[in-house]
């Protein structure tokens, strides 16, 4: 599962993106462009196997370069894409649940609303994300042996015991 509300640099204890949407448009448009090149290069492979050309080698090259770069492309829109989607009737029940539980998360969907647009996908993940942090009891990072690796949650390491053999000394 990816995460998309680090894709978009979204944090729910600040507001909400204004401007959200605002390259909706492009990346739609380069998803399109990137998926019709990845479907020239696949045509151009077909013929270049079915045709059985004296330029078969040029045509392999050229038609794997169409197909992979726009194949990265195609992948790297599609989740900025994927980030903007509407949320499922599942997903907007489990936002109900989170708003009813916490405070922060009612905050930030009280300003979304306020902003007149709806909650995307990235923005649920977030609070999602909020809400199992915010639920989840502190834990102290164990270091070797079981040993607490940090005093009092401070950065500083805790002092190195001696071995028994230095003590002999």
């Amino acid at each position: 599962m990816r995460v998309y509300y680090k894709i978009m640099k979204i944090n729910i204890l600040h507001e909400p993106p204004v401007d959200i949407f605002k390259n909706k448009r492009m990346y739609t448009i380069m998803f399109i462009i990137a998926l019709i090149l990845a479907c020239c290069g696949l045509l151009l492979g077909l013929y270049a196997i079915f045709a059985e050309t004296v330029y078969y080698d040029q045509l392999e090259t050229v038609s794997l370069g169409l197909f992979v770069f726009p194949a990265v492309l195609v992948s790297f829109f599609g989740e900025k894409l994927q980030a903007l989607k509407k949320l499922t009737d599942v997903e907007g029940e489990e936002l109900t649940g989170m708003v009813q539980k916490h405070a922060e998360i009612k905050l930030y969907c009280d300003l979304v609303a306020k902003a007149d647009r709806r909650v995307t996908f990235a923005e649920f993940e977030a609070c999602q994300a909020w809400a199992d942090d915010a639920s989840r009891p502190a834990q102290v990072k164990k270091g070797k042996k079981g040993k607490n690796k940090y005093l009092f949650n401070t950065l500083k390491p805790l002092p190195r015991e001696e071995d028994e053999s230095d003590n002999a000394k």
